[in-house]
């Protein structure tokens, strides 16, 4: 959205942003079950976590998972071809709890 201000026509990937708290080790299994296969996972649950499903018309799913600092949030990012990773700060934008 921030990007274009609206849904971008030609991007064939959905991001989605979760709270690393939320995380369930069962989320790969979930997700490859509903017919998205894994196509790869960057980080650590302790670190900067990011899991990426293939969808159909690769169409694929990218989760970033955030954490959560005393005074902001963060989350990693990897750049699948180097392996380089990025660590994108922001002021906390959702209250958890509401």
């Amino acid at each position: 959205w921030y990007r274009q201000c609206s849904i971008i026509p030609y991007s064939k990937d959905v991001d989605l942003g979760i709270f690393i708290q939320d995380y369930k080790s069962d989320i790969i299994s979930a997700f490859q079950d509903a017919g998205l296969p894994l196509k790869h996972k960057f980080g650590k649950v302790e670190d900067s976590l990011e899991l990426s499903f293939q969808g159909k018309d690769d169409v694929k799913l990218d989760i970033f998972f955030f954490y959560e600092e005393t005074d902001h949030m963060w989350n990693g990012g990897t750049q699948a071809k180097t392996g380089k990773k990025f660590k994108y700060e922001s002021d906390k934008f959702l209250q958890r709890g509401l």
